[in-house]
């Protein structure tokens, strides 16, 4: 009896081990590698169609990062991506922690060759241009096309080609025409997965490669539904002092060095109002990669408002949200337009800027309010907002959910063994 007890404990540890194993040296034929982008924009479109592949089909995330600071640490600050991705795979950076490079380099070909033997086994890789180049194009070689390209922004906006141009202005640098957009490289044959609607119509039936529309990933059931069914475990583990109370979102962006917005100034005039007229108010603040955290604290505690720093994902932060704010525009601005929260945007523009926009927000389609320098206009939507959120409930989930028709085509396609 005591030796089967034995032999039963010894088994459970070596189920228990096999499981803790990282499946990134585990050749699978239901391997899922994915080329993260620097930055967390790809991550953020593709994230939810990552947690669809691995609860429908079964398949194991190996998620490959070549960058510490802005991609492999946001990806581990971001409480949510950094749960999902360890719950359904492992988050990898290529070339380790070393700070030799000779180490580094090798760890980076040893990662290569398990990569390699992925694809022998059956695996698929999804990426965002790195299969194009070398020495990733030799691992064509065993993926065969078993290999994506995917699109890395789900939301429509045009914020992107704003900065760039107000970039060229302030700086005064030449207009770069005819920039190739990597979706549409004829070089790259692979099928491609797209998340946006204006993407599908600028698709050229005549090119050597397949568009295949998986619709804006963040409003899928499958997304929302996960975290609607571990909003309260987050809440209670992250910020166990507001739980279930509504508070206003404060969107954190770079404050050390914008060329066209006065962002420190708008920030700091913001936190005045909240403090004289809000302080009764619970406020999270959601930082951006390079957000000066230590500038926040202090302009935050100054005031001594009721706010915490919180790294918990936009579209769950939205589920209680009175509104979300910022002095810049932000994506995340779109996630919260979208599950039907006010969105405010509170900057200083300067002027080449604004007469650019027509005196209107970079990405005026999912901002509902856009303040410019104004306090007292600033005060009075933010006092119409919280009387609002006094009538209403959290976010009715169904009324957003979009499930496009095609989405299951992708999913086959990715998940296939063939």
């Amino acid at each position: 009896m005591v030796g089967m007890l034995k032999h039963g404990n010894h088994r459970q540890h070596r189920v228990f081990i096999m499981k803790n194993i990282n499946p990134f040296f585990i050749p699978s034929s239901k391997s899922l590698i994915v080329f993260g982008k620097n930055k967390l924009n790809g991550t953020d479109g593709i994230m939810p169609l990552l947690l669809e592949l691995a609860i429908k089909k079964d398949l194991k995330i190996i998620y490959c990062v070549a960058e510490y600071g802005l991609t492999y640490k946001a990806i581990q600050d971001n409480v949510l991506f950094r749960d999902i991705i360890y719950k359904y795979g492992s988050l990898n950076l290529l070339g380790g922690f070393s700070k030799y490079r000779t180490i580094r380099y090798i760890t980076w070909l040893f990662q290569l060759f398990f990569i390699f033997v992925q694809g022998i086994a059956g695996g698929r890789i999804i990426h965002y241009g790195a299969m194009n180049n070398f020495p990733f194009n030799l691992l064509r070689i065993s993926y065969g096309k078993k290999v994506f390209l995917s699109e890395n922004n789900t939301n429509e906006t045009f914020y992107r080609q704003t900065m760039q141009e107000i970039d060229r202005i302030c700086n005064k640098s030449k207009v770069q025409k005819n920039q190739k957009n990597y979706l549409f490289d004829e070089s790259c044959i692979d099928d491609r997965i797209i998340f946006r609607k204006s993407t599908m119509k600028k698709f050229n039936k005549d090119n050597g490669y397949r568009f295949y529309f998986y619709g804006r990933s963040r409003s899928r059931s499958i997304w929302l539904n996960y975290l609607s069914e571990n909003k309260h475990k987050y809440f209670e583990k992250y910020h166990p002092n507001i739980r279930d109370k509504k508070y206003i979102v404060i969107i954190g962006t770079w404050y050390d060095g914008c060329l066209y917005n006065n962002v420190p100034k708008v920030f700091e005039k913001m936190l005045d109002v909240f403090k004289e007229n809000f302080n009764e108010e619970y406020f999270l603040f959601k930082p951006h990669p390079l957000t000066n955290i230590s500038y926040v604290k202090k302009e935050i505690e100054k005031r001594k408002l009721k706010c915490e720093i919180t790294y918990l994902h936009p579209n769950l932060l939205a589920m209680q949200a009175k509104a979300f704010v910022g002095n810049n525009f932000s994506n995340m601005m779109t996630d919260g337009f979208l599950q039907n929260i006010p969105t405010i945007e509170f900057s200083n523009y300067i002027d080449e800027l604004k007469k650019m926009t027509c005196g209107s927000s970079a990405s005026s389609k999912y901002v509902n309010h856009f303040i410019d320098n104004d306090s007292t206009q600033f005060k009075s939507i933010m006092g119409d907002v919280i009387i609002s959120a006094l009538n209403d409930s959290h976010v009715n989930l169904e009324k957003i959910k979009i499930d496009e028709p095609s989405s299951v085509g992708v999913l086959n396609l990715i998940a296939s063994d063939t």
